[in-house]
């Protein structure tokens, strides 16, 4: 909040999403008249009565249906629909100023059909609060949008059934209005992350599956080659998500340096520190690289460097921000000169 007031946002346009509040936090937002704000439990709407009562507040539900997302968020927001009734009963009790319902369908949603059970459960809400004269007038259907550059059709897709789904359930004579959450969309692919190759080992099958405690009697260079390469960021950095959600993770990695040699070996990429865990890519192809080479990763602008932790006095990368001519002379069409280039 304190970072969006700085940069001269106006507080009516500073949406407080979290449904859980610390206290603290709570009565910083009521200083400075940020009052719109999520709920979805008894004991937070006490909580506000107490610190905040003049707080506009967005009834959290708990999404519609059980769709494949990369993080799943329903375990820990969203009120369901059989507690919808009690708890703006519960907010009318209290005097407090019920203005709207919200949604998040997970993050890393690839299928509209989240979305359409969401916005149509919505409606359900609004008529609901209806019926206890409760006025509702904003609906925010959250975020999880994909925005990975390989996406963009999925978006498109998704956009549309987002519409439509609107206007069949939100006229426009209802004078509803409608916010998202899109963060992960608009950062996803605004980063490449590229990783240092700072050691590397090859191993052949029996020295990675040999079960007796004794050397290899076997030639290893008769035998498939495994290739273990050591980089300088890991699961500590930047590749939290390989921790938190591996069955959802598609990593895709890339040699920096072209190399004349096609012929791929089976690899496992490693992190920079001394824990066992750090393993980014435990199998993939890869042509032989050196160490000093690089590799890279697309899209790694959402919930990667904001992870980073200090485990074994690892540095955060090093950012460079890269703009085409073309590009900035659109965006700055002032600065044509070539100094400012």
């Amino acid at each position: 909040m304190l970072r969006l007031l700085n940069l001269g946002v106006n507080p009516s346009r500073i949406i407080y999403a979290n449904t859980i509040k610390q206290p603290s936090m709570l009565q910083y937002a009521a200083k400075h008249n940020i009052s719109l704000m999520t709920f979805d439990s008894e004991s937070e709407l006490h909580k506000i009565k107490t610190i905040y009562p003049d707080a506009n507040l967005i009834l959290r539900t708990l999404p519609a249906g059980d769709y494949k997302c990369k993080i799943d968020l329903r375990q820990k927001f969203g009120c369901p629909l059989s507690k919808i009734r009690h708890l703006l009963q519960t907010a009318i009790e209290l005097g407090l100023n019920v203005i709207g319902t919200s949604f998040h369908v997970g993050s890393g949603c690839h299928d509209g059909n989240a979305y359409i059970a969401s916005i149509r459960q919505a409606r359900s809400v609004f008529n609901m609060a209806a019926e206890l004269g409760i006025n509702m007038k904003l609906l925010n259907i959250g975020g999880g949008y994909p925005g990975e550059s390989s996406s963009t059709e999925t978006f498109i897709k998704i956009a549309e059934a987002v519409n439509e789904q609107l206007d069949k359930d939100f006229a426009v004579e209802d004078e509803v209005e409608i916010i998202a959450e899109p963060g992960s969309y608009m950062v996803s692919s605004s980063s490449v992350l590229a990783v240092n190759i700072i050691g590397k080992r090859i191993l052949s099958k029996t020295d990675l599956y040999n079960e007796e405690d004794i050397m290899p009697t076997v030639d290893s260079e008769s035998e498939t080659k495994h290739v273990m390469y050591y980089v300088n960021d890991g699961v500590y950095g930047s590749f939290t998500d390989v921790i938190i959600v591996p069955e959802n993770l598609d990593l895709d990695v890339h040699t920096l340096k072209c190399n004349k040699d096609e012929d791929r070996y089976e690899s496992t990429v490693w992190g920079p520190t001394c824990c066992g865990f750090d393993c980014i890519i435990k199998s993939t192809k890869l042509p032989m690289s050196e160490v000093g080479d690089w590799f890279y990763f697309r899209d790694m602008g959402a919930y990667t460097t904001v992870f980073i932790c200090s485990f074994n006095g690892m540095p955060s990368p090093r950012k460079a921000f890269v703009c085409s001519e073309d590009r900035w002379r659109a965006i700055y069409p002032e600065e044509t000169n070539e100094k400012s280039l």
